[in-house]
C-alpha cells in the first residue's frame, strides 16, 4: 500500500529541501543509548516495508526500551497508523488491555 495519496490529502505540502533536512536529521540522530531512560510501558509499532527507517530500527528500539513490545505491521510502509489503521489500533488496544 502506498501512503503517498493519503499524505498528500492529510499533510500540507512540505518544501523538498525541508523534507530532505528532516530525513537527514533523523538519520543523523543517534539516541539509542537514551532509550533505556524510557520507563513507561512502550509498544513500538513499525511498518515492515518502511523505506525511510527499515524494520531493523524497530528491533533496536525494542531492545533499547526496557520491557517494550515490538509489533511489525506486515505489508506496511512508514506510517502504520495511516496505512493500516485497523491493525495498528488492534495492536495498541491489545497492548493497553494487557491481553498479550
Amino acid at each position: 500500500t502506498c501512503a503517498l495519496p493519503i499524505f498528500k490529502a492529510a499533510v500540507p505540502q512540505q518544501k523538498p529541501e525541508a523534507f530532505l533536512r528532516n530525513i537527514a536529521a533523523g538519520m543523523d540522530a543517534d539516541t539509542l543509548d537514551r532509550l533505556k531512560q524510557i520507563t513507561r510501558p512502550t509498544l513500538v509499532v513499525w511498518g515492515q516495508n518502511d523505506k525511510l527507517f527499515p524494520a531493523a530500527y524497530a528491533e533496536k528500539w525494542g531492545k533499547g526500551i526496557p520491557g517494550s513490545l515490538v509489533e511489525i505491521i506486515p505489508e506496511c510502509g512508514h506510517v502504520p497508523a495511516i496505512e493500516k489503521p485497523e491493525i495498528t489500533a488492534k495492536e495498541i488496544i491489545r497492548q493497553y488491555a494487557g491481553t498479550r
